[in-house]
């Protein structure tokens, strides 16, 4: 009989890792496909999986790839934040402790028929993680600094909040005018031009024959502003 003869130590060893091996906490993931209905995503792993041959030689392959893993937008109280996935978009894979079939079906207290733990099937996925490769928009890294920025990346649609400050559009500049001060000040030019009168040598002239009809209102439907 040739070679070393194998240890109990390394039985152990390699029995422990064998097991390490089918245990998934998380990784990083891409969008294939995007169901926006559903909330779900074909996700493709992207981190393979580390093999060692017999002669202790490392070799890596591929992890499946996972359909229908449900997408962890923010949501609560009836409000949600969602955006639109697209393919080539990365995601950070986390795999849940038990089965959630079963939670997904009812949103009960479930008892999962699947008993495997970490299992790479029982996946979910957190749109938050990008390579190095795809850097968010250089140009709007002032605003990131100065405070929150929602909205499309490196585009004039966004959201910017700062100290004493909120911007409807990255290139903003003037104020938005309050429509209680609008119509305020409309309503004063009609009273105005509707009574005023001119005085003459010896009289005064009356008010216009024609009234300045009412304004209408300016105001939005749903935005407010203070």
């Amino acid at each position: 009989m040739s070679g070393d003869p194998t240890s109990l130590a390394d039985v152990v060893t390699g029995a422990i890792d064998a097991t390490l091996g089918k245990i998934h906490t998380s990784m990083p993931g891409k969008v294939v496909s995007y169901n926006s209905l559903a909330q779900t995503a074909d996700v493709q792993p992207m981190c393979k999986r580390q093999l060692f041959t017999a002669d202790g030689e490392k070799v890596y392959e591929s992890l499946p790839l996972l359909p229908g893993v449900p997408v962890c937008f923010p949501r609560g109280g009836g409000y949600v934040v969602t955006f639109p996935l697209q393919a080539g978009d990365t995601v950070v894979l986390v795999f849940s402790e038990a089965g959630l079939s079963e939670f997904l079906a009812t949103g009960s207290e479930a008892e999962p028929w699947d008993t495997r733990r970490h299992h790479i099937s029982n996946a979910v996925a957190i749109p938050s993680i990008a390579p190095d490769t795809a850097p968010l928009a250089s140009g709007d890294n002032s605003a990131r600094t100065a405070g929150i920025v929602i909205g499309k990346d490196g585009a004039n649609e966004q959201i910017r909040f700062a100290t004493g400050s909120i911007k409807l559009g990255a290139d903003a500049t003037d104020f938005v005018a309050l429509a209680g001060l609008v119509n305020t000040n409309l309503t004063n030019i009609r009273n105005f031009f509707n009574t005023h009168t001119h005085p003459e040598t010896g009289a005064t002239t009356g008010p216009p024959s024609v009234n300045m009809p009412a304004p209408s209102s300016v105001s939005a439907a749903l935005v407010k502003a203070k």
